[in-house]
């Protein structure tokens, strides 16, 4: 079994940040940089609507996609007014799917005549946003090599 997420977002995000297939990549989406408080300039009320939009998008990404879940948490913080640093780190997630606009899961056949293997990861960084000092924590399950689920939040 193959699965893959609609790989059309991340072209819309990239669109709308004026990036196009051939631009320069990044291979982090998000940094620990990004997690500092934020005293930039607000942006006007047509950018700032922007920021909005594509925010949303990269967030209904992040549910097919584990390994951008914790850009929306993070550009989440300036949702109710958006900043030229916030955009700056949404521009930064955008470079991000530049170099990785498709994520594909592949789930081998034939490897249940035995007993599965499991494995479970997780982590946290406590007190790690420097802005609110509230952790994140995240953890990602794993059958016979393949994705079950992801997850990560802000306690």
């Amino acid at each position: 079994i193959t699965y893959e997420g609609d790989d059309k977002h991340a072209k819309t995000v990239m669109a709308a940040m004026g990036l196009q297939s051939d631009s320069k990549g990044l291979d982090q989406a998000v940094s620990k940089e990004d997690t500092v408080e934020d005293e930039s300039d607000e942006l006007g009320p047509g950018p700032a609507k922007r920021y909005r939009s594509i925010a949303a998008v990269v967030n209904y990404m992040s549910l097919d996609r584990p390994d951008l879940q914790l850009a929306p948490s993070v550009l989440g913080r300036s949702m109710s007014r958006p900043t030229v640093a916030a955009e700056a780190r949404l521009k930064k997630v955008a470079r991000y799917l530049v170099s990785h606009p498709r994520v594909v899961y592949s789930y081998p056949a034939g490897k249940m005549d035995r007993d599965a293997e499991i494995i479970a990861w997780s982590d946290s960084d406590w007190a790690g946003c420097r802005a609110s000092r509230r952790s994140t924590s995240g953890g990602l399950l794993l059958v016979d090599g393949g994705v079950i689920t992801s997850w990560s939040n802000r306690q």
